[in-house]
């Protein structure tokens, strides 16, 4: 009687590691390619991604969210940034514009600031403090106004200030200082960071979305302005829609 013994379990060689690491950026690569192709043909006109800066973990009323409106006009070649702060003063009265912590969340506050803003808003993502500072942290840090900061550092930079104003001034320096750093590929951690960042972003957005949306929009040079409007004693923004759509529509044109 023969003894049969079980075939050795052979180590993988390192070469096919890296075939398959391999394998994996050029699916990353093609996805950040089809996504760039499948946009430049939409016919629609500017396509609008609206980004919210949300403190989450704060009491509604202690809130100080402000949302970036990104109007990208490829036939024109512009990218027109547009910020207003969360809570905003309509013809119907004041309104909240406040995502929290529970699923699609984000994409209930997609819908209430289309029918504040009166045009479609093709994408959203919502960034908490944490995910904000996670992500300065994952760049080195930016460098506003002369100074370098930290995630922390950044997340009071903007959260911190009281004077809606002001705050509105300070939210685009953020996000196009990510957007920046992201074009030149600058992001420090492995995959496992990225995953962990992707989980505290909610957004209709893909992994493979985001790069290609950041890295197009780093080839311009982006017009940014407050959204038309005046401060209210309650502390809301009353908008003024009317020129508020003519520049989300026209960028730089309307201006």
């Amino acid at each position: 009687m023969t003894n049969r013994q079980s075939p050795k379990k052979t180590a993988r060689p390192p070469y096919a590691i890296l075939a398959g690491l391999a394998g994996l950026v050029v699916v990353l690569l093609v996805g950040v390619v089809i996504f760039g192709l499948r946009h430049r043909s939409d016919p629609t006109g500017p396509q609008l991604v609206a980004f919210w800066l949300a403190q989450t973990d704060q009491p509604a009323a202690d809130r100080r969210d402000v949302i970036l409106l990104l109007a990208e006009d490829q036939a024109r070649g512009t990218l027109t940034v547009l910020v207003l702060p969360a809570r905003v003063q309509v013809g119907t009265g004041p309104v909240a514009l406040l995502p929290d912590k529970s699923k699609g969340s984000g994409r209930k506050q997609q819908a209430a600031l289309q029918q504040v803003l009166g045009v479609p808003v093709h994408h959203y993502a919502v960034l908490d403090a944490a995910t904000i500072r996670k992500l300065v942290d994952m760049t080195g840090g930016l460098t506003v106004n002369g100074q370098r900061l930290d995630g922390a550092q950044t997340v009071a930079f903007l959260f911190g200030e009281a004077d809606v104003a002001r705050r509105m001034e300070r939210a685009p320096q953020l996000l196009l200082g990510i957007m920046e750093a992201a074009g030149r590929g600058q992001f420090q951690g492995g995959l496992s960071d990225l995953m962990a960042l992707a989980d505290g972003v909610e957004t209709d957005l893909s992994m493979l979305d985001l790069p290609g949306l950041f890295g197009r929009w780093a080839g311009y040079v982006p017009h940014t302005a407050v959204a038309p409007g005046r401060p209210q004693p309650d502390g809301t923004w009353a908008l003024d829609n009317a020129r508020l759509t003519e520049l989300l529509q026209h960028g730089p044109a309307a201006q």
